[in-house]
């Protein structure tokens, strides 16, 4: 494989919208989350669906866009 591009959320912060994969507390967290705005918490957050409740952007210690996912060798 290829190195991974894993982008420190204290640094940078991803497009808004675009889908990434999180980094929490040292694990890849299960899900691809967009970065987008909560008209209830009045904030930007982390949202992986309609559902599961949003992440506040400290939450996740690191980030990489889902179109960055490095290919296997030889694909």
């Amino acid at each position: 494989m290829q190195g991974t591009e894993w982008n420190n959320t204290n640094m940078e912060l991803p497009e808004d919208g675009e889908p990434v994969l999180l980094i929490s507390d040292g694990e890849i967290l299960a899900g691809i989350y967009r970065l987008e705005w909560n008209s209830v918490e009045g904030e930007m957050q982390w949202f992986l669906d309609d559902v599961v409740a949003p992440l506040p952007i400290p939450d996740a210690d690191y980030w990489m866009y889902l179109r960055d996912l490095p290919m296997p060798e030889g694909e």
